[in-house]
């Protein structure tokens, strides 16, 4: 017979197994339509795009300068949480650290994709009133940093436009805040990383993508908490009763 606190144990492994199951998910497919905004530096094309995630419209940010990507055409992709396997499923994740080409090699893949999340982050207000040329001057820095901070290679190098250095530094100095450098941090709940099946692949760049949680998914934390939460309070009853 199972006792109150081994069903506790057991449906705490329930949530835990389903929370790593619902971190890898199987390829989608992405579809990309329009840059809404586009954010040109060097005559390269990147910043904010409207797309089709699985069939789910949502906005994609570009942060692979190396790769290219066609209108309305379907690729697979895998869609990584930053508490995923980033050095399998991602574009850059398995470059060590000490192959990176800017600064002073001191920030790993994982850190480096939470500076170009928190960078996607700051484009809002810029990309508000695009008729702006200092909005635009703003958002190039942004774009042109995130290209910097995803370059492994460095051979070509990306192109620089706007305030790169202010952003670069403001991202490097966001992450050592706390929690910030901790991918448990609620900030990075929902930004996923969206890379192509096979990393090799010209098609698609890489694009970082923010999410909702799926309803299903919702609902079936919610019950495992509810079920939690009953389980802790039968204790108490069994407790008190003694």
């Amino acid at each position: 017979m199972m006792t109150t606190g081994n069903r506790g144990k057991v449906l705490i492994a329930a949530l835990l197994t389903m929370l790593a199951t619902a971190a890898k998910a199987d390829p989608v497919q992405l579809i990309v339509h329009t840059g809404e905004p586009q954010v040109n530096v060097g005559g390269l094309g990147g910043g904010r795009f409207r797309a089709s995630l699985d069939g789910v419209p949502v906005y994609v940010y570009c942060v692979d300068f190396a790769h290219a990507f066609q209108y309305g055409q379907s690729y697979w992709v895998d869609v990584t949480p930053l508490t995923g396997n980033l050095a399998a499923e991602t574009r850059y994740g398995g470059v060590p650290s000490d192959g990176w080409q800017y600064g002073n090699h001191q920030y790993t893949a994982l850190q480096r994709y939470m500076m170009a999340a928190w960078l996607v982050a700051q484009y809002a207000p810029y990309f508000a009133d695009w008729s702006s040329s200092a909005n635009r001057y703003q958002a190039q820095g942004i774009q042109s940093a995130i290209w910097t901070l995803l370059d492994p290679a460095g051979t070509p190098n990306p192109p620089n436009g706007g305030n790169r250095n202010y952003w670069l530094q403001s991202a490097q100095s966001a992450i050592q805040q706390p929690d910030y450098d901790e991918v448990t941090d609620p900030f990075y709940r929902y930004f996923r990383v969206v890379s192509p099946v096979d990393p090799t692949a010209l098609r698609p760049q890489e694009f970082i993508v923010v999410v909702t949680p799926e309803p299903a998914s919702v609902f079936m934390f919610a019950g495992v908490m509810a079920c939690l939460g009953l389980s802790a309070w039968a204790g108490r009853r069994l407790r008190i009763k003694r």
